[in-house]
């Protein structure tokens, strides 16, 4: 699958890893996570993410390192984050903050 630049993902080459349980759960995650190109053949940056757990919650800071902007989800369960992380993904609801470097 290949990362459209505005729109949802489509099917190209361009993988750097796979995780079965994570693309099928969570497919617009995996792609921010190993799509290392765009539809336009164009070179993208992958995105990461961390877990940690504060307070009894847990929280997710996503980074779309292509884009330059981060967001923080909180939940009661890493599952809890990671499907926020996924809806905020494919309905454009994740609470961006542009990087400060």
């Amino acid at each position: 699958m290949a990362m459209r630049r505005a729109d949802a993902p489509v099917s190209v080459a361009g993988l750097q890893a796979n995780d079965e349980y994570l693309s099928s759960e969570f497919p617009a995650l995996h792609s921010h996570l190993v799509e290392q190109v765009w539809d336009d053949k164009k070179p993208r940056v992958t995105s990461s993410i961390m877990l940690q757990t504060e307070g009894g919650r847990w929280k997710a800071w996503f980074h779309d390192r292509d884009a330059k902007m981060s967001a923080w989800v909180t939940g009661e369960s890493w599952s809890d984050v990671l499907t926020a992380v996924e809806k905020g993904l494919t309905t454009g609801s994740l609470d961006w903050r542009k990087d400060k470097r």
